[in-house]
């Protein structure tokens, strides 16, 4: 056993010498296998190299690890006392943030030598050997913004090999001993083919290049020639991994791989896992060009996550040589210090220029300040959780995102910006998108930094003409102060009836106020409006300033662009409760506003201006204004020519709508000076604007003649009349009651069964305090349409003035024709009291719960009547059988502060 023993040492020094010393003898290529993972699945390992073992195998795998992990291995090849130790470490680069996504690191050792001596032999080694090699590796995957080499890695080893041997079994020159070392390198790639189309996923082909160029040498000084230590080693390999657990997960097996490599031999390796702790291993390989059998593995892993450590490896194989006895003392482990899978990946970030002024928009869900482009990589629906963190932001929760199997999305960022960000004095910021999630049971984070542009407070640009939502501050007190003193010192003048029942008055107020106040148009020298505004060459996105109203209003040259005089104006009108809105649209290169007049649209032919004037939106009519002619003109030349040019090309943006996106800074952050505001006399300007607007009414209503007269000639009776009363109630809803009064009644001379003209004229009548007139009119509208559920409205309303103050024998008898006019009108509308109240046309309750269009007096009448309504209703209808008249004010009592137009206000006119 002995003569056996050493000839196989013999042979195995052998073959490791020649390379070393000799130069006429053909060289081998010594490749040791390193491992017990790698050895286990016949060596092949080129195209699976995801673990430690990959920096021996095939560096390039180290790009695809997110892991810190340590590996070790020891075999006592073939039962010869030739130990063979291998270790190593491998991480992503985490020292060198910005590469890290790019970069991992690796350096391992491989020492083989001789262990045990001779007792044959006086103690003594009849060979020592020992060959240490030392791995310093680096691997690369390029950037995703190339994604044609995103799924390709390549790794490099920079390698130092150090031998040292001697023997003294008998060569024929005596004792031999011999040493050398040298520098050398190896090169590997690794593609994922399962990225190209029409590829199953799982399959990758690697390639490894060891000691590229015969750079490890010998230099032999008597010849000076040198000889290759070890030769340049070619292996390509592919390897397939059908899925990660079995479809459908009623066979515990997972995470199956099959690998194949070629160089100057064939090795086929199989791995798989049992519930996902106990893998088995199997691998073969076979000479090429000899006739040597085949080499046969075996292996068990076995995995458990152990205190903090994510995993812990434990491996054992076993090598059946045909030649050789079996490696069968071969065991191996990692452990797994950090692990990051990166099944979700940060496939970008897309940081927008921040400013200041839309600090709270930042934070809210579905908005924010960029987005990052996040990539799943499994075939599995994944959850993760996102955060952004950057200077002057507070703690926020994170959003959750559920990313698709094999996708890439964009999600957005919130970013909870302080105050504080208003007077940040940095031009740049810093930050870190973070992404959270749950694989395997185990959570996961990756992180990607980002920096991006900070602009000043007053900053903004108009690609979204809704930010500029954020700067109407209704609660600074400067604005809040000078809006009530406008308001509470408007002169006491007599104003167009039909504008003190809508929202008109405040806004021309407001208007004067400010003309006297010193505004004046200048357009902005340094970023003026048309040319941002412009869409070409990306005009939108340049940077604009607007000024916060309170700091218009304090600055001693008030001067300010288009955008500055809208927001200002926006601001007063939205705190005096009216609606606003910005007016403006690509390649208008202006912009200006709107406010909501609270006239319902189906009432815009009974305005005493053109229908033309207005903006039809969401029921209601709105009243543009070109702010730039606030300084030197009358709100009602401002408002014409603001009605003039708008059209459906512009776009609209309300501000309340806006401010949800966008919410306003906050006055205290603001912190202007509380400085006292004297606003001059505007009663003149005000009162030019009420002469102009009765101008305006008397040119309408003589237009709306002419064109009556002249398209009445060839019109037959019936459109005759139907053409006449639209005029008569159009006179009739703005105080020009003797003028409707006569209109109604050359339609019942030409066509006495027009019931909508006897309607009317009952209107006319009650208007005047002919009630008894205006009861005969209203029956008679009734003679020829008895199912007019306006006309009973107009007689229940009728009987109930008429009993106050009546004789207590017909007080009863009017409340009873009152209650039964309004049971026919009740059966008409099938008690629908809300359709009642659309019929007569009362205004809608203000947010603040008090009706903001009608004087105080008529919004107590329109009360009563509505809870007169209601009860009756409830009577009638729903069987209530207790009612409390209720009384409004007497005929003819309109000394105390009824007027025709509180009346008119309050009945059914039917066209």
């Amino acid at each position: 056993m002995k003569y056996d023993h050493l000839k196989i040492t013999w042979l195995t020094f052998a073959l490791a010498l020649p390379a070393l010393f000799q130069t006429t003898l053909a060289q081998i290529r010594n490749q040791i296998p390193a491992g017990t993972r790698p050895i286990s699945m016949g060596e092949a390992f080129v195209a699976v190299a995801d673990d430690g073992n990959a920096i021996y195998w095939n560096p390039a795998g180290l790009a695809r690890m997110e892991r810190i992990q340590l590996n070790f291995a020891y075999a006592d090849l073939y039962g010869l006392d030739l130990p063979s130790t291998y270790a190593g470490f491998l991480s992503r680069v985490y020292f060198i943030p910005p590469l890290t996504d790019y970069l991992a690191f690796g350096v391992d050792w491989l020492r083989i030598h001789t262990l045990e001596p001779d007792p044959y032999n006086e103690g003594r080694n009849e060979l020592e050997f020992s060959q240490d090699q030392i791995n310093f590796s680096l691997a690369f995957r390029p950037p995703k913004s190339l994604p044609l080499l995103y799924n390709l890695s390549v790794g490099a080893n920079l390698k130092y090999l150090n031998i040292n041997g001697s023997s003294d079994l008998g060569l024929e020159n005596g004792e031999f001993n011999g040493n050398t070392d040298d520098w050398g390198w190896d090169a590997g790639a690794l593609y994922d083919l399962g990225a190209l189309p029409h590829v199953p996923h799982g399959l990758n082909l690697g390639l490894m290049i060891h000691n590229v160029g015969d750079k490890l040498r010998k230099e032999n000084n008597e010849t000076a020639m040198s000889n290759p230590i070890l030769l340049e080693n070619i292996r390509w390999g592919v390897s397939y991994r059908p899925f990660s657990d079995w479809p459908g997960g009623k066979i515990p097996i997972s995470d199956p791989v099959l690998a194949l490599d070629f160089d100057d031999r064939v090795h086929v390796g199989l791995e798989f896992w049992l519930a996902k702790t106990l893998a088995l291993r199997a691998g073969w390989q076979k000479d090429w060009h000899t006739n040597e059998k085949a080499t046969f593995a075996f292996g068990v892993g076995f995995k458990k996550a152990v205190k903090d450590f994510p995993e812990v490896h434990v491996d054992y194989a076993l090598t059946d040589s045909p030649m050789l006895p079996n490696t069968n003392k071969q065991f191996g482990g990692s452990l797994i210090i950090k692990d990051n899978p990166r099944v979700i990946r940060i496939a970008g970030a897309q940081i927008e220029n921040v400013f200041p002024s839309l600090y709270q928009h930042y934070g809210l869900p579905g908005y924010g300040i960029g987005s990052v482009k996040l990539k799943n990589v499994l075939e599995d629906t994944l959850i993760a959780w996102v955060t952004f963190q950057s200077r002057y932001m507070q703690p926020q929760s994170a959003d959750t995102v559920k990313i698709p199997a094999k996708s890439t999305m964009d999600f957005p960022l919130r970013a909870g910006f302080t105050s504080d960000l208003l007077y940040a004095r940095e031009s740049r910021l810093a930050g870190e998108v973070k992404v959270t999630y749950e694989y395997r049971k185990n959570q996961y984070t990756t992180t990607g930094a980002v920096d991006f542009a900070l602009c000043g407070k007053n900053h903004l640009t108009w690609d979204d003409p809704g930010k500029a939502a954020a700067f109407v501050t209704t609660d600074e007190p400067l604005v809040q102060k000078f809006v009530d003193q406008a308001l509470t010192k408007a002169p006491e003048l007599e104003q167009p009836a039909w504008i003190s029942r809508f929202n008109m008055s405040k806004a021309m107020i407001i208007f004067n106020a400010l003309q006297v106040h010193g505004m004046k148009y200048r357009l902005d020298e340094i970023t003026p409006y048309p040319s941002l505004a412009d869409t070409s060459h990306g005009a939108l996105y340049r940077l604009d300033t607007i000024k916060y109203p309170g700091e218009f209003l304090l600055k001693d040259d008030r001067s300010g662009d288009c955008d500055d005089l809208s927001v200002l104006y926006a601001t007063m009108l939205q705190y005096a409760g009216l609606p606003t809105a910005f007016v403006t649209g690509p390649g208008h290169g202006h912009i200006f506003i709107m406010f909501d007049t609270n006239i319902p649209a189906s009432q815009s032919r009974s305005l005493p201006v053109s229908p033309n004037l207005f903006v039809k939106r969401r029921g209601t009519l709105w009243l543009p204004i070109e702010t730039t002619m606030i300084p030197n003109a009358t709100f009602s030349e401002a408002w014409m020519h603001a009605a003039d040019i708008i059209d459906s090309t512009w776009q609209i943006y309300e501000v309340a709508g806006y401010q949800s996106k966008y919410p306003p800074v906050k006055a205290e952050v603001i912190d202007l000076p509380r400085a006292p505001l004297a606003i001059p006399d505007f009663a003149p300007a005000l009162r030019k604007d009420f002469v102009a607007l009765n101008g305006m009414k008397t040119q309408w209503l003589q237009k709306v003649k002419n064109t009556l007269e002249r398209e009445v000639r060839d019109l037959p009776r019936l459109e005759t009349a139907k053409a006449r009363n639209i005029y008569g109630v159009l006179l009739g809803q703005n105080d020009e009651f003797e003028q409707a009064q006569e209109q109604f009644k050359r339609i019942l001379q030409d066509s006495t069964a027009f019931a909508p003209a006897w309607n009317n004229l009952g209107n006319v009548e009650f208007i005047a305090g002919n009630f008894s007139e205006a009861e005969k009119a209203y029956k008679s509208a009734l003679e020829h349409n008895r199912f007019s559920r306006g006309t009973y409205l107009n007689l229940a309303i009728l009987y109930q003035m008429m009993k106050d103050g009546a004789a207590p024998k017909d007080t009863m008898e009017y409340q009873r024709q009152s209650e039964d006019a309004l049971l026919q009108a009740a059966q008409i509308l099938e008690g629908d009291a809300e359709s009642a109240f659309n019929l007569l046309q009362f205004p809608e309750e203000g947010t603040d719960g008090k009706a903001e269009s009608l004087v105080e007096k008529v919004k107590r009448q329109i009360k009563n009547v509505k809870a007169f309504v209601d009860r009756s209703f409830k009577r009638h209808v729903a069987g209530k059988k207790e009612i409390k008249p209720i009384v409004l004010d007497r005929h003819g009592a309109k000394g105390r502060g009824e007027t025709d137009e509180n009346r008119a206000a309050l009945l059914a006119w039917i066209y």
